[in-house]
């Protein structure tokens, strides 16, 4: 052992003083011109200091810095390649003239000014400097001090390039002797420092090294290379956060020093090839960075710079709509075609949090074939089996899928790190071949010179594989030759790790429910009206780019999400406008009826009540309408009373009942006096003691005083308690000590769940807050440490759901809120909402694979049932659950310090709801429901003189479990009308489209980017169409000018 460290500290001594003799002449700049600035963005530079200066040697403080000078080239380096080192451990763009030349880092602090000096030149050096974010953020998180920054070296310099391959030549030949304790390897070693003095004076040490360099060219080239029949491609990349433990605005110029280091190696090397993805950064590239923007074209054109990706942003998937992901694609495709005149066929998501099922399906039908990711290596459970392997979805879509196989999107090109990867590669049976993904990444950077003159070199080690600079696309396309050969995995690709991600920044994950429904709407609404849609185009860039992997799931720092606020803000005003443009236009123009307008008693009043699903729907409907005393409300298109109530709040509160598929129902406000609900159905409450009771039809919960749970909740159909005897109330509000972790918005420890948590069952009050034959309201306030809760349980006439709104103000610390129901329900499995249809999970732990689903992903709804019965939660912004044996529940917030330490401090309004049915969840309509909660009826008043219809249906679609996922005008603008469905529980559908108030003039199937696949015969106003079992079928219609009679068909689906 001391033998070998001695040779260690030998060789490293060696090598380190041989490193230091690198530049033959060297002119220091001691002293720079230096100006301190705030960044607010790009072209957004708030200076803080005039310009003074700067010496090498002293610290500087700012988040942004700027130092400058001019330089006339020395006589000493006339004739030779010129270069400038710098180092001032920031992150820095060297502009060289006023152009962006490249970035100096902690990776890369040399920059070539010229391939051969000329005495007298003048150079104009600017840097842009700021500060290392990352480690920042670390830093603070770990109690450390960040530090300032030192300026530690500049300096114009020439290079002694002989000296410089002769050193990268040792190393390597080093780094393979620690591998592989090579005799061979030794003797070359040894024989440098025989010829090498690196303590001579410069002559004779320059001797010895080109004599040593002479012999070693004779001697390395003739080493046999016994694993000549594996290839590694060698993927250049650098994987850029567009927000992360910094702003979104530094990305821009994390991009351009990035992108700037990237073409200088494009230039230098012939070989190399680099991969990039986002084309958010391609267009930033084109507004900030032009002259960079114009080379990257000119190297896509030369087949160097590969497109990848094909998404706007790398989106999470786990809490982001189908929909956007097809958004995601479509805007991303449509960019790399009209700036590159390309697309992409390989879906490039190497760092998402996990992956759903559906995924294969919208990717292959968004024209993607491959499929890579890495982070599903991170597990802390579970060895996913495959680096190789075809991805089917449920309804039977595959794609060709890479789990990388060294284990990183950043890979360093050193041996150990291939080797490793060599002797772990899952799929050897299968191929030798392998695919690596190398360049510093997550804060950009990218490759490195050092890491292409690495690869040259250990081509030619004996055992080491032929590593081969390449596109992506060349090692997909050679696996796609034997893809039958390759292993399937079916389903989704749980992460089994970072399950925070589904609860923390609970705003920007409700936000963005919000807004996806509303674009569904307003799109629904362009589409009907004929409109072009553009309209919308801004607000869904702006949408798309808050579902990068690293802003929706919260794991950014603070200043990302006082940014998604405004951007949110910005987001609802576009939607909401063409949503309210666009319906007035429908069904005629708004009328108000509010409290400042004076109306005659006999003056009618009218509204329509507007449903975007594509199934008629009955359900109560809380809206701004002015009832007064004395007044009822008709169902025009029947002339039947409505039954409503007025609320506490001032709000109306009504039964609507059939209101058609894609259409409205038409009311009036007349004098006349209010219907109820037959006794029967009617609500009541009873206290008793230490309880109220609420009933209806349907139900009757029992909730205590004490804790405000629900102690009893009895299905007076089924005659049976819904709640184990023997178990924790229903609606168990618990706060879970979280276990410390360094990644606190991420994860959700499961030894933080399998400690259990404590319940909060001491309410501050219970009150009856208000008490109708329509709703009977119980308010329940809790405070919990620094925290109150106030959440409203509502119970309303007809239905078989119990509504829990909720009002928080959190002020934790390191702590999780969940709400449990544990059921008298008895199933192995629960089932789970995901976009374009459901997931089925275990509710057991009988294997690893199991137990590591602690906590897991749903978008609508959750639910447990027997064949007969069962139960779901409803929600309209959350995404995180456990249900495990009868318990289910559900994550309503979280209280993480890094790397926002404000993360959820604050007030939170959110809804949840118990809903009991007949049968199990697809018979129970449990699918209609959740799209019921998440997409409620629009309010409407119209002038009762307006031309608008009784009722109208302009969709229909007859099937039940067949499911409108958009409509919407198509995005070539040609007027077109976009229609997508997709099937949701697993049954062969034959099916028609029924357009009501229509004729179709075509009819197509296409893809989910709109190109026509094939025709489809159609009648004059309805098409028929065949679904497979969970498949999403797209639909493109050209409608004719004309119109039919008004023929409504209104069926439920």
């Amino acid at each position: 052992m001391a033998v070998a460290n001695h040779f260690r500290r030998t060789l490293d001594s060696f090598l380190g003083k041989i490193k230091q003799r690198l530049y033959q002449a060297t002119t220091p700049i001691s002293t720079w011109n230096y100006r301190e600035a705030i960044y607010e963005g790009p072209g957004q530079t708030r200076y803080t200091s005039d310009w003074s200066t700067i010496d090498v040697g002293q610290a500087w403080y700012a988040s942004t810095a700027y130092f400058q000078i001019q330089v006339t080239l020395d006589d000493k380096h006339a004739g030779h390649p010129v270069f400038l080192r710098f180092n001032n451990e920031g992150e820095c763009l060297f502009y060289l003239n006023g152009a962006p030349q490249q970035g100096f880092d902690p990776n890369r602090s040399l920059c070539r000014l010229s391939e051969s000096g000329v005495a007298g030149e003048v150079y104009d050096l600017t840097i842009e400097a700021s500060i290392r974010w990352q480690n920042l953020a670390h830093a603070v998180q770990g109690g450390l001090d960040y530090g300032t920054h030192l300026f530690r070296t500049a300096e114009i310099v020439t290079l002694d390039e002989m000296l410089y391959h002769l050193l990268l030549d040792l190393e390597v030949l080093y780094e393979y002797y620690l591998l592989t304790e090579s005799a061979w390897a030794l003797e070359l070693l040894n024989e440098a420092r025989r010829h090498m003095k690196p303590d001579d004076e410069d002559g004779y040490f320059q001797e010895g090294a080109r004599r040593f360099g002479s012999w070693l060219s004779e001697r390395w080239p003739a080493a046999t290379n016994n694993a000549a029949d594996r290839e590694i491609i060698a993927v250049g990349h650098s994987h850029l956060d567009l927000a992360y433990l910094w702003p979104a605005k530094e990305s821009v110029r994390k991009c351009g020093r990035t992108f700037s280091n990237m073409l200088q190696l494009l230039d230098r090397y012939p070989e190399f090839h680099f991969s990039q993805s986002q084309t958010t950064q391609y267009q930033w590239a084109k507004e900030h960075y032009p002259a960079l923007y114009e080379k990257i074209k000119y190297y896509v054109a030369e087949g160097r710079w590969e497109l990848i990706g094909g998404m706007l942003v790398e989106p999470d998937c786990n809490l982001i709509s189908g929909e956007s992901l097809i958004r995601q694609t479509a805007f991303g495709q449509k960019f790399y075609q009209e700036e590159f005149g390309r697309t992409t066929e390989i879906c490039w998501l190497p760092d998402t949090f996990g992956y759903p099922a559906y995924l294969p399906q919208v990717l292959s039908k968004c024209g993607f074939r491959y499929f890579y990711t890495c982070k599903i290596n991170n597990n802390i459970v579970n060895v996913f089996p495959h680096h190789l392997f075809q991805w089917e979805a449920p309804d039977g879509s595959k794609l060709i899928a890479i789990l990388d196989m060294f284990n990183s999107y950043s890979a360093d090109m050193k041996l150990p790190a291939i080797d490793s990867g060599i002797k772990n590669f899952r799929n050897s049976k299968h191929t030798k071949d392998m695919m690596t993904v190398y360049g510093y990444g997550d804060g950009g950077g990218g490759v490195t010179a050092e890491m292409i003159e690495r690869s040259r070199r250990y081509t030619k080690l004996p055992g080491v594989p032929k590593i081969k600079p390449d596109t992506a696309a060349s090692y997909f396309d050679k696996l796609n030759m034997n893809r039958e050969k390759l292993p399937t995995w079916r389903g989704e690709l749980y992460f089994e790790w970072h399950q925070g991600t589904y609860t923390s920044q609970a705003a920007a994950k409700r936000n963005n429910r919000k807004a996806e429904l509303l674009y569904r709407n307003a799109e629904l609404l362009l589409a009907l009206q004929r409109a072009p849609g553009g309209q919308l185009k801004e607000g869904w860039e702006r949408l798309l780019f808050q579902q990068f992997h690293d802003i929706l799931p919260g794991t950014s720092q603070a200043d990302t999400y006082v940014t998604a606020e405004q951007e949110y803000a910005r987001i609802f005003e576009i939607g909401e406008t063409a949503q309210a443009e666009a319906l007035s236009a429908l069904v005629g123009p708004t009328a108000d009826h509010g409290d400042d307008v004076v109306l005659a008693a006999e003056q009618e009043r009218s509204f329509v009540l507007f449903n975007s699903l594509a199934f008629a729907r009955t359900e109560w409907v809380e809206c701004d309408l002015l009832v007064r005393a004395g007044e009822i409300i008709v169902d025009a298109a029947n002339s039947k009373q409505v039954v409503y109530t007025r609320l506490p709040n001032g709000r109306t509160l009504l039964y609507a009942e059939r209101v058609p598929s894609v259409g409205y129902k038409r009311y009036l406000v007349l004098p006349g006096n209010p219907a109820v609900p037959a006794s029967s159905d009617a609500v009541s409450v009873r206290e008793d003691g230490g309880n109220f009771t609420l009933e209806n039809g349907e139900l009757r919960i029992v909730v205590s005083k004490q804790s405000g749970f629900l102690d009893k909740v009895w299905d007076k159909r089924f005659e049976r308690s819904v709640l184990k005897a023997s178990g924790k109330p229903g609606n168990a509000l618990e706060i879970f000590e979280e276990l410390y972790d360094f990644y606190d918005a991420w994860n959700i420890d499961e030894e933080t769940l399998a400690a259990g948590g404590r319940l909060i069952d001491q309410a501050e009050s219970v009150e009856l807050v208000s008490s109708s034959a329509t709703i009977a309201v119980l308010r329940v306030k809790k405070t919990i440490n620094r925290s109150c809760i106030v959440q409203d349980i509502v119970l309303k006439a007809y239905e078989r759901k119990v509504d829990f709104r909720t009002e928080a103000d959190w002020n934790e610390t390191g702590r999780l809120l969940k709400a449990g129901f544990d059921l008298d329900i008895h199933a192995d499995r629960a089932t789970y909402d995901m976009s374009f249809g459901h997931i089925e999970r275990p509710t057991h732990n009988n294997t690893s694979w199991d137990r590591a689903q602690w906590e897991v992903s749903a978008h609508h709804w959750v639910d447990l049932s027997e064949r007969n019965y069962g139960a779901a939660l409803l929600n309209e912004g959350k995404f995180g659950y456990d249900i495990k044996g009868g318990l289910m529940r559900i994550t309503l917030l979280k209280a993480p310090k890094y790397p926002d330490t404000t993360c959820d401090i604050g007030h939170h309004s959110f809804s949840y709801s118990l809903y009991l049915h007949d049968g199990e969840w697809r018979a129970g309509h449990v699918d209609e429901e959740g799209w019921k909660y998440n997409a409620p009826l629009l309010y409407h008043p119209v002038a009762a003189t307006a031309w608008t219809h009784a009722e109208e249906s302009w969709l229909t679609i007859g099937a039940c479990g067949v499911f409108l996922s958009a409509a919407k005008p198509a995005d070539d603008g040609s007027g077109d009308l976009i229609v997508r469905v997709y099937e949701n529980h697993g049954a062969r559908i034959r099916d028609v489209l029924q357009l009501n108030n229509t004729f179709i003039d075509s009819a197509a199937e296409c893809d989910m980017l709109e190109h026509t696949l094939r025709p489809i015969e159609h009648a004059d106003s309805s098409i028929p169409f065949e679904l497979t079992p969970f498949e999403i079928k797209t639909i493109r219609i050209r409608r004719t000018e004309k119109t039919i009679p008004l023929n409504i068909s209104i069926d439920g689906g």
